[in-house]
Order: structure tokens, then sequence, then C-alpha cells
């Protein structure tokens, strides 16, 4: 904008060029300093106010390097106060250009933004024009050297401004692409969050739920609710209360959590405990969940009825046993001569003193 409101310019009688070095620095110091502006009110939120204020300085050296850039029979001099008042409008159009990027405006928003940020660059321009004054001179300053006219400046501005276009637009596709791209990866990731949880809530024959890292329950699913008989009251309440008396009273509860923390598993067969006070024998598995960082976020608890197996493992050991038994009293209906040995080695009622 400075450049092209330059080109515009005019002292009578006198003949303008320009500084190759000094305008290519001015170009690249606002653009340098934007981009470092944006990327870290996108990191830091918080530090929007001193970014903007170094962006409206890059702006306003962009406009006092590209009035030094200028070659001329004459001598410029600048009002103080109207240098204040530019880069005052300056550092405040640039916080405000960096509030309204990372606000969610719509369209018409950001028209209106775009029209309120593009008079005040132009305010400043010209307030820091009217605070210049030009005096002639007999000879151009800084006569030696290569400068650029007006009409290649112009010509470099057309170029550059394309280019600049050009890669703008290239980011905001790429931009585009990549949120399209985030907002599919986020909607599978809900896809695949909510199959789970229904994965999860459908498993009526184990108790499955969530523990938080001080030991209360953060979430159960519906085999949880069936098998223990509580509802949903229960989040919130230490998991201990699943467990017997016998077992809160030995710290059993609180060994479980520092296994699983120590060993990343904690796995028992014990007793629990209904909302009902009825106990059922149980597989409980205990598992340590962590982040990224290796910090413990909670556990996952997975309780299972397995009564029924106890009960079919305890009538086995009952049939091996009367088998046995059974056994052994063959073998003294067979050999008289084994009975001492045997009738020594069988349980009570059976004894040497019984036999006689």
């Amino acid at each position: 904008m400075h450049f092209v409101g330059m080109l515009a310019f005019r002292l009578p009688g006198v003949e303008i060029s320009y500084d190759p070095f000094l305008t290519f620095l001015s170009l690249v110091v606002p653009i340098v300093v934007a981009a470092a502006a944006f990327a870290v009110v996108g990191r830091r939120p918080q530090a929007l106010l001193v970014s903007g204020l170094a962006m409206g300085l890059g702006i306003s050296g962009m406009h006092y390097t590209g009035m030094s850039a200028m070659r001329m029979a004459a001598s410029v001099a600048y009002d103080p106060r109207w240098v204040v008042l530019s880069v005052v409008i300056a550092m405040c159009a640039s916080v405000v250009a960096l509030w309204l990027a990372f606000r969610k405006t719509n369209a018409t928003q950001r028209l209106f933004a775009g029209l309120v940020m593009g008079l005040a660059i132009s305010g400043m321009h010209y307030a820091a024009m009217e605070g210049a004054s030009f005096e002639p001179a007999n000879t151009m300053a800084g006569h030696a050297g290569h400068f650029v006219g007006r009409a290649p400046l112009a010509f470099l501005l057309a170029g550059a401004t394309i280019l600049i276009l050009s890669i703008g637009i290239a980011a905001a596709v790429y931009d585009r692409a990549s949120a399209e791209r985030a907002e599919r990866e986020a909607s599978a990731l809900r896809r695949s969050d909510e199959r789970f949880r229904l994965l999860v809530e459908g498993i009526a024959d184990h108790a499955m739920f969530m523990i938080e890292p001080n030991g209360s329950v953060g979430n159960w699913n519906l085999g949880a609710r069936r098998l223990m008989g509580y509802g949903d009251d229960i989040v919130g309440t230490s998991y201990a209360i699943l467990h017997t008396d016998e077992d809160r009273a030995s710290g059993a509860p609180a060994r479980a959590l520092l296994e699983a923390e120590r060993y990343g598993k904690s796995a028992v067969e014990a007793w629990r405990v209904r909302r009902d006070g009825s106990r059922f024998w149980a597989e409980a598995t205990l598992v340590a969940v962590r982040n990224e960082s290796g910090l413990i976020t909670g556990f996952a608890k997975i309780v299972r009825d397995i009564s029924e197996r106890r009960r079919a493992q305890e009538a086995l050991d009952r049939a091996r046993e009367a088998l046995t038994l059974s056994q052994k009293m063959e073998t003294i209906g067979q050999s008289p001569a084994a009975w001492p040995t045997i009738l020594t080695t069988c349980s009570p009622p059976f004894s040497a003193a019984s036999s006689s």
C-alpha cells in the first residue's frame, strides 16, 4: 500500500527514484513481523497485545524505511506528533487485525473488518505523510549508486503483489484442505468413540468402568449396573464400596490400585458385594491408563461374575476326592496287607484306631 501511494506522490520539478536495497527491506520487514505475530498468537492467544504492538511497529518501519529509500533532490523532515500518531494507528490496527483473525466471524463481519483494516493502514500512511515536509536541495541526495525509477517500481510492486496473492491463495487452499482433513479425522474419531461406547454398553455380562486416580468411580457400563445393582449415583464414590468389609479393612482396594500403578495391571479372584449386600465370586482386573507423558489418568476396571465356574470347580474337586477315596477303599478290599499304609493316608474319620 505504501509504495502504491508513493507512486501517486509528486514534488513539482523533482525527480524521485528509489534505493533497491531499502525498498526490498521495507517490503520484507512487515511480512516477517506480521508472520511472526500471527504464529505467536496462534500458539499463545494471551500474547495478542504484545504481538499486535510489534506488528504495528513493523508496519510503521515499512513506511519509514520506504521513505528512506527515496532518492531526490530534496531533504525530508518529520513532525514528531504526526510520527507518533501514525505509529499508534498502525499498532491499533494490528491489534484489531490479530483479534479478528482468531475470532469466529461470518463473511459479512470479515468483509467489514477488512474494510476497517484497510482504512486504518491508509490512515497510518497519510498521517505519516502529513507530518513529512520536503525541502528542495540543489543536488540529488545520495547521487551515487543505482536507483529504481517510478515505472520499474510500479512493475516491481505489481509482480510482488501477484506473488503475494498467489502465495496467500495457495496458503488458503492448503488451510482449507487441512481443516477439511482435520474435520474428517475428528468425525471418524467421533464415530469410532461412539462405536466403542456402544460396544462397551452392549457387554452385559462384564462390569466395565473407569476409576479416577483417587479411586472414585468415573463412569461404568450397563453390565456394571446389572451386575452390581448400582445406578449412576455411584459415580464419584470410592470403588472400595464394591469390596467386602474384610477387604476394605485389610486395605485391599488401595493395594490393587498401587499394584496396577507399579506393574500396569492387577488381577485377582475374590468376593465382591452388590448393592443389596449379596456376594458373588468375581474375576477382577484393574489396568492403569496413562497419557502420552506416562502419567496416570485413571484405571480401567473389568469385573466378571464367575460364581458358577467356582461352584463347578468345587463340585469337580469333591468328585475327584470321592473318586480318590473310592479307589483307596477298593485297594483296601483287594490287599489287606496294605491297610496300615492306606489308612494312615486317609482323611478322618478313617484312622488306624477306627479300623480296629
